[in-house]
């Protein structure tokens, strides 16, 4: 079939059969159904997605001998879905049986991984790539570029490689190597998230980014209190100093604020930029440990402090203020 779009925004779908979709300009939508299509995809800026290879035997794939080109948009983006059940899986392999052009992203989807799998990411397209981990525990190793990757609910080893790359750590207990570039390590505070080995981190270079979500917190230290409380030491309440890094108000914005002042639980009122309770990190060098503070003001006005391990880093790191910093979503 034949689909042909307009220079605005479209949304073009194919059938399971073999389509030529042609979408002109605007930022549009193609959806390929199966089959070798062929995809023209126009001046704009436009996501192509409904790619399906098993990494297997990508000859077997319905999207076979497709034809993909991004046009001469800026910034186009392909998403395949990925499955494998070998040890060692290249997703260079889908490009052995697709011929892609002018693709400036892609986007790699693995459902599910099986134990110990080694994912590999590209060597032969230039653009961004993304992977995402769903379950399993999978060994991801980036190769070159400027990379992103996900890990999901299993206990995931990731190797970023050359280039600066954004790892996000998921729910399991993961061990990630930044390699060179400057890289950022991303965490989100949920009630299912465990810790991770940084292996790598470099102070002044890398960066941490603590996402944290505002509806789950106290879920999320209610859930550790019992398990990490007594691994950090007494805090006052008032005079943090040094080692303790904090969250300005900003929603959905990285800041980093360092909390060398007298923390007085006075000063806080129901104003629209006081959200949460008081998060703040504390670092240990002489164990490289990072934890999510953070207190909580019981019926009789007392203040507890509750602690929870987000990340290990080399013992000895000399992490300071602007390398930590915080986002609540």
């Amino acid at each position: 079939m034949k689909m042909r779009g307009s220079n605005r925004g479209d949304t073009l779908i194919g059938t399971a059969g073999n389509d030529r979709i042609e979408a002109l300009g605007g930022d549009d939508l193609l959806f390929t159904a199966g089959g070798a299509d062929i995809i023209k995809a126009g001046s704009g800026d436009d996501l192509i997605a409904g790619f399906a290879f098993d990494l297997n035997n990508v000859l077997r794939s319905d999207n076979r001998r497709a034809q993909i080109d991004g046009g001469a948009g800026n910034h186009d983006i392909m998403v395949v879905e990925l499955s494998a059940a070998r040890r060692v899986s290249e997703v260079d392999a889908i490009f052995e049986s697709v011929s892609v052009r002018n693709v400036e992203e892609f986007i790699y989807n693995f459902e599910s991984v099986k134990s110990k799998q080694t994912i590999l990411g590209s060597d032969k397209q230039k653009g961004i790539e993304t992977i995402v981990i769903g379950s399993g525990n999978a060994r991801v190793d980036m190769r070159a570029g400027d990379d992103f990757v996900f890990t999901g609910s299993g206990d995931d080893i990731v190797k970023g490689g050359k280039g600066a790359d954004f790892i996000h750590a998921g729910e399991g207990h993961n061990i990630v190597t930044g390699g060179s570039g400057g890289d950022y390590f991303h965490f989100q505070i949920t009630n299912k998230y465990q810790y991770t080995e940084i292996t790598d981190f470099k102070a002044g270079q890398d960066k941490i980014l603590l996402s944290i979500d505002v509806a789950q917190i106290n879920f999320f230290f209610e859930r550790i209190d019992d398990e990490w409380e007594s691994e950090v030491s007494p805090l006052p309440v008032r005079g943090y100093g040094d080692g303790h890094y904090g969250i300005g108000p900003a929603l959905n914005k990285y800041v980093s604020y360092n909390h060398g002042r007298e923390f007085d639980p006075g000063s806080f009122s129901t104003d629209d930029d006081i959200l949460v309770p008081e998060i703040w990190a504390r670092y240990e060098k002489e164990t490289g440990s990072i934890f999510a503070m953070h207190y909580e003001e019981d019926a009789a006005g007392r203040f507890e402090v509750e602690a929870v391990l987000i990340a290990h880093v080399k013992p000895g790191t000399d992490i300071g203020v602007d390398d930590i910093l915080f986002r609540m979503i």
